[in-house]
């Protein structure tokens, strides 16, 4: 009995432990059979995604202020860029999780956990985005319906086009988020250090 608890202790903490030597060998060998080297580059792409939309968020605050008084009135635009700061803000966040994601110095173990941390950090950023994003459309189309007919459609096919988009985004990263716990799971259920 105490040499099978044992065996369940040194299993555990060799999951726990970054892998080095033999055992980091043993696990490259786990990981690749279980094609974790094909999703290892997940959290880069993740990163990419998430840096080229901090990118965006930055080109349309400018452009929100320089809108200011040629076509919205200051008010709004300092609305709609500060809209963009705070997604801006949110999308770098991301992007730095997803880059703190390294297969190759992290156990199965932590891994795992870093990747339920990104997925629980998106679907945050999803909620609070949605929260900001809803109420500032309405002020936006407020402001566009005392303008004219022209202005609401403008409107109305920047937001199709945006949510067309976004929901492409999401649902890749979502995709690759899955891929890196499906494979990491599967790792982890094979990840037993072998004996010496």
């Amino acid at each position: 009995m105490n040499d099978h608890l044992d065996s369940i202790k040194t299993q555990w903490q060799s999951l726990n432990a970054p892998f080095s030597g033999r055992g980091k060998a043993y696990a490259s060998e786990i990981l690749k059979r279980r094609n974790l080297g094909r999703v290892g580059s997940n959290p880069v792409r993740i990163a990419g995604v998430y840096r080229r939309l901090t990118v965006v968020s930055g080109v349309w605050i400018v452009l929100s202020l320089l809108m200011a008084r040629s076509l919205f009135p200051m008010w709004l635009s300092c609305l709609m860029a500060s809209y963009f700061a705070v997604m801006g803000a949110m999308c770098y966040s991301v992007r730095e999780s997803a880059l703190e994601i390294d297969f190759s110095s992290m156990s199965v173990v932590r891994a795992l956990e870093a990747v339920y941390g990104l997925q629980r950090k998106l679907l945050r950023q999803r909620v609070v985005g949605l929260m900001i994003m809803f109420p500032v459309l309405m002020i936006l189309f407020y402001y566009f319906s005392g303008v004219s007919v022209e202005m609401v459609w403008g409107g109305v096919a920047g937001a199709v086009i945006g949510l067309c988009i976004g929901l492409s985004l999401d649902r890749r990263v979502r995709r690759q988020i899955k891929e890196m716990k499906q494979a990491l799971e599967d790792a982890m259920g094979d990840c037993v250090s072998p004996s010496v």
